[in-house]
């Protein structure tokens, strides 16, 4: 009795657009996904908006607890610990060797975020994140009206965006045949002298830059494994910042074990899950944080008292 009150409560609080982020998997503008339980060549996935999914091409079909349990391969019990983060040991796909693909039209790219850069102005979205007008600019952030989604830019070269739907909550980036591999948001920062704060997601990345201090989001926790094989400078140091929880703390472990003569952990976010929720719910509070690291860093970096 007490599991399916659990298993209620569990498939009511989290949204399986979370779950599919959790572990990497992109929903399109149409609500499919690539399944992740054949070889699949196109999106034969749909998801949909009671928190369930159905696969056309393998019959996969469930809720989030029966896509947990595939994923994982575990029973129901442990699917729910692994959804509530309880004793989790994230997911880990197999390796591969990925070539970095290049832009097939990044012409077309940088032409469709200007034109949401353009529409700007008919989204609050950005306001109520705690993003001023300035800093709006600076990024290039947008908004696709006819798919009801935010536009964010990874770079001032505008050739790689994410967008997410202001409805459904669902993120999008765009397909690696037409976008090229996935960069780390601001990843030019790595090659500068000095301390970037590494951060989860793009909107948390941009509040610390906000403030005059410099950010990278590795969107997404396994973006951590992206570290190694970018340029970082040999005098750049890491101040991480990562979400708090299980995920987050696990990022957080890898990349001090990737980089230990590199790193620092800082809680800029404080009780809050993430720095943009400290942002929102308290600027001054989040303003006194940020500006308490130089100190920290002045000790930890330079031997500073």
């Amino acid at each position: 009795m007490n599991n399916e009150f659990n298993a209620e409560a569990i498939k009511s609080r989290y949204s399986i657009y979370e779950i599919l982020s959790k572990y990497g998997v992109p929903v399109n503008r149409n609500k499919m996904v690539v399944c992740p339980f054949h070889q699949d060549k196109n999106a034969s996935m749909k998801i949909y908006d009671n928190n369930t999914f159905h696969c056309f091409g393998c019959g996969a079909d469930g809720d989030i607890i029966d896509f947990v349990k595939k994923m994982e391969n575990c029973d129901f019990i442990r699917a729910m610990e692994i959804i509530t983060n309880s004793t989790y040991e994230p997911y880990v796909p197999k390796a591969e060797v990925v070539k970095k693909k290049e832009a097939k039209n990044p012409q077309a790219i940088k032409s469709f975020i200007m034109n949401c850069y353009i529409n700007m102005s008919k989204c609050d979205y950005f306001y109520k994140r705690g993003l001023t007008k300035e800093t709006q600019q600076r990024f290039h952030l947008g908004y696709d009206e006819k798919h009801k989604s935010v536009v964010i830019p990874y770079s001032d070269d505008l050739t790689y965006y994410q967008s997410r739907n202001i409805e459904t909550k669902a993120f999008y980036k765009p397909n690696v045949d037409v976008a090229g591999t996935e960069p780390l948001f601001n990843q030019q920062a790595l090659t500068k002298d000095g301390y970037v704060f590494i951060v989860e997601s793009p909107i948390c990345a941009m509040s610390i830059m906000q403030y005059g201090y410099n950010a990278i989001a590795l969107c997404g926790v396994q973006g951590w494994k992206k570290l190694p094989t970018v340029e970082i400078n040999d005098k750049c140091r890491f101040v991480l910042c990562l979400d708090n929880d299980f995920e987050g703390n696990k990022c957080r472990d890898n990349i001090c074990k990737a980089f230990p003569d590199k790193c620092i952990v800082y809680n800029v976010a404080g009780d809050c899950k993430d720095p943009n929720e400290l942002l929102m719910k308290d600027e001054e509070k989040f303003k006194k944080n940020l500006n308490l690291i130089n100190t920290l860093i002045n000790k930890v970096y330079y031997g500073g008292n």
